[in-house]
């Protein structure tokens, strides 16, 4: 066991938020809960990756240097998409087969 981080926070708001869309691509009904549950997920992580990314870039060589995940720009924008695209559903913006595609493809790159 180790201490408790902000980035565990993080990244279980991250994994909620790939639950969440993953339920919505099967089909899986979004009541009222739902959608202020991934509403507020989604604010948070969209808000979140910023400092996050700031973290580890600032320490990137630190962390190949460990043999750590490697991350770039890429996934932090993936990552702010992901959170844009569920936040539109949860707010019944509509969502045609080429967003919705979109969504299914930035969830694979992903996770």
């Amino acid at each position: 066991m180790r201490d408790f981080h902000t980035d565990d926070v993080f990244i279980s708001r991250l994994k909620l938020l790939v639950i969440m869309a993953s339920a919505h691509l099967k089909q899986c009904p979004l009541g009222d809960f739902r959608k202020k549950a991934n509403i507020q997920n989604a604010n948070h992580v969209a808000k979140e990756i910023v400092d996050w990314q700031g973290q580890v870039q600032n320490f990137r060589s630190n962390h190949e240097l460990k043999g750590d995940a490697s991350f770039d720009h890429i996934f932090f924008q993936r990552v702010k998409l992901l959170a844009v695209m569920a936040k539109a559903l949860a707010e019944d913006h509509p969502m045609g087969f080429h967003r919705l595609k979109a969504m299914d493809d930035n969830l694979n790159a992903i996770c």
